[in-house]
């Protein structure tokens, strides 16, 4: 059986009036997302030496966790007394906590 592509609005080009140009950007990661694992990858990122990257989010930065029922927005560190120097298993990123 033949399948046929059928062409969606999002696969169209977007519309450009004249007097506007059109510029296209490369980047080495697009994150989907900024939430906090979005936002975790990004810094992952930075600290592996990648700068040219892009966070897409389709509300807010953080929207997610704010959508979160109030009973589980109260996040707190693995190790609230970590003087020994270990990581926090619940951050996002080496170096930050929740």
């Amino acid at each position: 059986m033949a399948t046929q592509e059928l062409e969606t609005p999002s696969q169209k080009e977007p519309h450009i009036e004249p007097d506007q140009k059109q510029t296209t950007r490369l980047y080495d990661t697009v994150i989907v997302g900024a939430g906090a694992a979005g936002v975790g990858m990004a810094i992952a990122l930075m600290h592996a030496g990648v700068e040219n990257y892009l966070i897409i989010e389709r509300d807010s930065v953080g929207s997610s966790f704010a959508a979160w029922p109030n009973e589980t927005r109260f996040i707190t560190p693995s190790f609230p007394s970590n003087s020994i120097g270990m990581l926090d298993l619940n951050s996002v990123a080496i170096g930050v906590s929740p």
